[in-house]
């Protein structure tokens, strides 16, 4: 365990709150100009579209259902057996692991974090990054963080790392590699935990360019090291794009999760145009020794899960993100958001967005054409993800008059996407760089965004939050976060992400200058923790938990003033021992511990110190 000092967050970073914002009307409420059923068929708004088999598609709507229930009844066998029905009948197919690079797990000694531990800047590992990508895992914080690391005349490297005190220090777990030379591609990059009620596993995936042409992968490993499977995703000869995108129905489901993959890709038409589509893949075993991804490409006019019919010049890209929500109305729901970049059409100022209630089976069925009014670029989508939790919020970056005053700005619903609404949460004259947004796991409305805003008056990497509960989106005070004049680099904007350590959830991920080194930075108010201390305590003593009442998690901090052994239990009403946060010798010095009662039902604890000759109790409550 290591030794946690206070010290006080105005000494770190320049909390300025994002105030030059100028009054931009945005004169464009969301509206939907599109609902239609043809994917990628804008003249069909029928309910009947093109060569879709209706009597197969009610088929598998119905046994989808009879899933969805099952899954949340536990039932296994009956699960395996109605995804081996709807298989069968909509002609899924498992993706071959016999093309392109194979990736082989790196072997390697723990990289240290080179280079000083600012207060609330850590460095997560050095070295000239290709991408990067965070999450956290709901139940004890643990975040993760993933990189793609550069190598010149090399093969590039995938490693993973993680931190159990709120992003202020790291450690390594692992990472793969190739025997040829790959260069992952830029920003190309997405990590999901999930866990079977005993173990955690990281899916990641991302995109690699190999010998000129571009693939997508997914990969996965258990937050132990173990279970490494590797595989490349399907591609046409004459790609040279790739963006893929991951996410899972846990916490929803646990044992019979699924994960869920996204790809756009192209395919080249002639020297000047090309062709952009969505593919899509479902991993319906996620903790098997080797998962099977099953190819959802099934749409009868293409090779694709979504498409829309344009020959796109040569320079267009295809920008999309995922996100799964569950709703006591429709299910388990996919949703999927893209736009596309650079076509010199209308087009760019829209965001498509397609809703899937069969796990991706048939091809959506339902899908929006949002107008923006202003060419916009890179959406990034997160919904809380958890039981009957309908919020959800698009991010986007947005030429303001379509010149180069570039915006960062939201899109939220409440409703499961029925209805939209838009603001900005930073509109200041500038040029900013890739807005992200991720969902708190498990709590429904609310989201962290970090941006990077380059140039006058505020430059800066950016992060923050908002709410939509009540009818209404309440956005936080926007806080600069790249402290010890670490200035991010434009390339890859800022990811996302947040902790479960107290009030204080801030936390995200930037590039360094040039590209070079991955930092966190943790903490947006009040007092933040460092892994630096030097300070003894001169007593033994145990605080109050925060918060309480708490659900799930809170934080209890305890300092002892010389070396010795502790041991901090937690008890119930009847004075049984039902957990053991610390049973260990430690050295003097203060510290802090979560707790997480996930699996507790509501009411009063106990926790109790024993260090020394000392013993202390304190009450807690926790309150669902």
């Amino acid at each position: 365990m290591k030794k946690l000092l206070l010290i006080f967050s105005s000494l770190l970073f320049v909390f300025t709150i994002n105030g030059q914002n100028v009054d931009k009307n945005l004169n464009e409420e969301p509206v939907i100009i599109q609902k239609y059923l043809g994917n990628g068929d804008r003249s069909n708004t029928s309910n009947t579209p093109g060569q879709r088999n209706e009597d197969m598609i009610a088929q598998v709507n119905e046994l989808s259902k009879q899933l969805n229930q099952a899954r949340l009844n536990g039932k296994t066998q009956l699960v395996r057996e109605l995804e081996k029905q709807i298989n069968a009948l909509v002609g899924s197919k498992e993706v071959s692991p016999d093309f392109g690079p194979q990736a082989t797990p790196l072997v390697e000694s723990i990289i240290p974090n080179d280079g000083p531990n600012n207060i609330g800047i850590s460095i997560i590992t050095p070295g000239r990054m290709r991408a990067t990508a965070t999450t956290t895992q709901n139940t004890d914080g643990r975040i993760w963080v993933a990189t793609t690391n550069y190598a010149d005349g090399a093969t590039d490297t995938l490693r993973i790392f993680y931190s159990d005190n709120g992003g202020l220090g790291w450690s390594y777990l692992t990472g793969f590699t190739y025997p040829t030379i790959v260069d992952f591609r830029t920003d190309d990059l997405d990590i999901e935990v999930l866990n079977d009620g005993t173990d955690w596993y990281i899916y990641i995936t991302g995109g690699f360019d190999w010998f000129g042409a571009a693939f997508g992968f997914v990969a996965r490993y258990k937050t132990d090291g173990t279970g490494f499977f590797y595989l490349n995703l399907p591609k046409s000869s004459d790609t040279d794009q790739y963006w893929a995108r991951v996410v899972s129905d846990y916490p929803r489901h646990t044992s019979l999760a699924k994960v869920y993959i996204v790809a756009t890709m192209d395919s080249v038409i002639d020297a000047t145009t090309r062709m952009l589509n969505t593919r899509a893949f479902v991993i319906e075993d996620p903790y098997a020794l080797t998962p099977t991804v099953l190819d959802r490409n099934n749409h009868p006019f293409a090779n694709a899960y979504w498409f829309r019919f344009i020959a796109a010049p040569i320079e267009a890209t295809l920008k999309m993100d995922v996100a799964y929500f569950d709703s006591l109305s429709s299910g388990d729901r996919i949703v999927t958001c893209s736009i596309f970049e650079n076509t010199g059409e209308l087009i760019d100022s829209e965001i498509n967005i397609t809703y899937s209630d069969n796990a991706m089976v048939t091809v959506p069925y339902l899908t929006q054409i949002v107008s923006l009014t202003y060419i916009s670029h890179r959406p990034s989508m997160s919904f809380s993800g958890g039981n009957d939790q309908i919020s959800g919020c698009i991010t986007t970056t947005r030429n303001f008059n379509n010149m180069a005053d570039t915006d960062a700005r939201y899109m939220v619903t409440n409703d499961g996407g029925a209805t939209w609404n838009q603001g900005y949460f930073d509109a200041s004259l500038s040029i900013t760089h890739i807005a992200d947004v991720i969902g708190l796991r498990g709590v429904d409305g609310h989201f962290k965004f970090a941006w990077l805003n380059e140039g006058a008056p505020l430059p800066g990497f950016w992060y923050g939050g908002g709410s939509y509960l009540g009818g209404s989106f309440v956005t936080t005070p926007d806080i600069k976060m790249d402290g010890a004049g670490i200035f991010p680099d434009s390339t890859f904007g800022g990811r996302a992400g947040y902790r479960l350590t107290g009030s204080d959830s801030c936390f995200a991920v930037f590039v360094g200058p040039a590209g070079v080194t991955a930092y966190g930075v943790s903490g947006c108010s009040g007092p933040v923790t460092s892994v630096e201390n030097d300070e003894i305590p001169v007593s033994y003593s145990l605080s109050q938990n925060y918060p309480n009442p708490f659900n799930p998690s809170t934080l209890i901090k305890y300092s002892v003033p010389e070396n010795g052994f502790v041991r901090l239990s937690i008890y119930n009403l009847v004075g049984e021992e039902i957990s053991v946060l610390v049973n260990e010798t430690v050295d003097a010095g203060f510290y802090e511990v979560a707790f997480n009662a996930a699996n507790l039902s509501s009411g009063t604890y106990f926790y109790r110190l024993q260090a020394g000759n000392t013993i202390q109790v304190k009450k807690m409550v926790l309150l669902r």
